[in-house]
């Protein structure tokens, strides 16, 4: 049987207990918190002095030092004030992309310093998100990426892996939406050729002829408008060719003497003559064709500083200037059989040279060939790779032009020396063409002698030239 007196002393004494081992806790705690405040005392005197509420009145916080108010910070007065770095942290969440199963990790901000892309674009970049795994997935090609993500991290460098090809990296470009900027720019880093824009006129009719005979490609009718041009250049160039064979050719008789006549060669053709009524129609559709461009160009200054356009007025000019020789005949039939001058010699010269302006006049239509360029792309491009080699060419035809005058300068000694030789001084500019005649049969006999059939450049360059 318990007594009540019994239970109350051991109670006491355990209370007791306990008290002592709280006071004992309290004690310990305080030594420890002394001994931090004597460690931590140095390390607070070399810290700045920060500011307080009561020395700047700042709001609730201040009295931590930090100026911050439900954890936003505030800006307070006083040159001794620290203001912390703001920090948006939303920008620096961290986004997963998978590209065909490989992930790659960025910030962001990253991906926002180009709001125009697809990645840099929230709204677009939404499409591929998959909300089970909390990533972007892109089903495209892997090792492209790897560039892509370089252009958004450098900040609009773009640089092509080698083990990616070309056609495949221009379509990651175009499927990223890069932008226009940063595809000329790799096209241009890569070597391509920048295109020039060229104006199309506003107007809708204008517009419609200009592409019909400026631009084959453009439309059915351009490439029928095309192969009429080619077929009309062609049989221009055939006509040029055959007027000079000695069956087609036209004689004119002038009286010399009394009882004399002279047969010459007409270098004014008749206007009944096939080849010239040919001509004509080539003529009437080239002329056409040059007008009608000239007409519905946009810029009337651009039509002209065009090597092209030039090269077709140059090989319309020569027709009208015979067409007028022609016409100027046929008003005076006293052409056909004109009379002895009194000063033969004199007539003879002027008509010599009248004749041969005609015939320079005439030799422009050469030029037609160079219309065709127009129609082929190979032709366009062998003109500029021309027009971009002109410095090495040019230093080419010095150093030969230069090796000419040389071995002519030799021979021109030696024909000297010879006794044979009449004259006392044998001019050098007399001797290079032998020189430039021997030249190329020492390379074209070394070339035959060759055991191998293959041909140097240099050797082939110079025989062409």
């Amino acid at each position: 049987m318990w007594h009540s007196g019994g239970m109350g002393s051991h109670g006491g004494g355990w209370m007791k207990l306990m008290g002592m081992v709280h006071r004992d806790r309290r004690s310990a705690q305080r030594h420890v918190q002394d001994a931090a405040t004597a460690l931590l005392a140095p390390i607070d005197r070399s810290l700045p002095k920060l500011s307080t509420q009561d020395e700047d009145g700042c709001g609730p916080g201040a009295s931590l030092g930090t100026g911050l108010t439900h954890g936003h910070p505030q800006h307070c007065s006083g040159s001794s004030t620290f203001e912390p770095i703001p920090h948006d942290h939303d920008f620096c969440e961290r986004v997963t992309i998978n590209v065909s199963g490989m992930r790659f990790e960025t910030q962001l901000r990253t991906l926002n310093q180009f709001p125009d892309t697809l990645l840099g674009d929230p709204c677009r970049r939404m499409r591929y998100f998959d909300p089970l795994r909390n990533e972007y997935f892109f089903d495209r090609n892997r090792p492209t990426f790897d560039a892509i993500l370089y252009y958004y991290q450098s900040g609009g460098r773009l640089r092509r892996p080698t083990t990616v090809p070309l056609d495949v990296f221009s379509e990651e470009i175009k499927f990223y939406e890069l932008g226009e900027l940063a595809t000329n720019k790799f096209r241009e880093e890569e070597g391509f050729i920048k295109e020039e824009e060229k104006p199309l006129p506003k107007p809708e009719f204008q517009r419609k002829v200009w592409l019909l005979f400026e631009y084959p490609e453009s439309s059915q009718a351009a490439r029928v408008v095309a192969i009429i041009s080619v077929f009309v250049i062609l049989l221009s160039i055939v006509i040029f060719c055959l007027e000079t064979l000695p069956e087609f050719k036209h004689y004119k008789v002038f009286n010399t003497t009394t009882n004399g006549t002279k047969i010459e060669e007409d270098e004014v053709p008749d206007i009944t003559d096939p080849f010239f009524l040919i001509e004509t129609i080539c003529i009437v559709w080239f002329t056409f064709e040059l007008s009608v461009r000239f007409l519905a160009c946009p810029n009337k200054l651009h039509f002209f500083k065009d090597v092209m356009n030039t090269i077709d007025i140059i090989a319309i000019i020569p027709y009208f200037i015979t067409l007028a020789t022609v016409i100027a005949e046929e008003e005076d039939p006293t052409m056909n059989l004109p009379k002895a001058p009194q000063n033969p010699q004199d007539k003879s010269t002027n008509q010599a040279m009248s004749l041969a302006i005609l015939r320079v006049i005439r030799l422009v239509r050469v030029f037609r060939i160079f219309k065709l360029s127009r129609h082929s792309k190979g032709l366009q491009i062998l003109g500029r790779t021309l027009k971009a080699s002109m410095r090495e060419l040019g230093l080419l035809i010095f150093f030969l032009f230069i090796d000419q005058w040389a071995c002519g300068g030799k021979l021109s000694v030696r024909c000297v020396r010879l006794p044979v030789c009449s004259q006392s001084h044998c001019p050098c500019p007399s001797s290079c063409p032998t020189s430039t005649i021997s030249i190329t049969e020492k390379l074209t006999k070394k070339t035959c002698n060759r055991k191998t059939s293959t041909t140097s450049p240099a050797a082939l360059i110079f025989l062409v030239l």
